[in-house]
């Protein structure tokens, strides 16, 4: 199981934690929890240059592997 908080990745006060059997799930269910309620917040942060693949990597980052 892997789990991605999504204040570890954003910096913004949310206690979604996304999980799933793989890296790919548990990222594709944080990028629907982000478009979904951080819409503002993830515009800011690709205005101040943050790309789609960056914050990818940072997902990858601060993912946790629970066994």
């Amino acid at each position: 199981m892997h789990t991605i908080a999504c204040q570890d990745v954003s910096g913004i006060e949310c206690s979604f934690v996304a999980k799933g059997e793989t890296m790919e799930a548990a990222m594709g269910q944080l990028k629907e929890h982000g478009m979904g309620m951080h819409q503002e917040e993830l515009a800011k942060m690709m205005a101040d240059g943050m790309s789609e693949e960056q914050m990818m990597e940072k997902m990858k980052a601060v993912a946790k592997e629970e066994m």
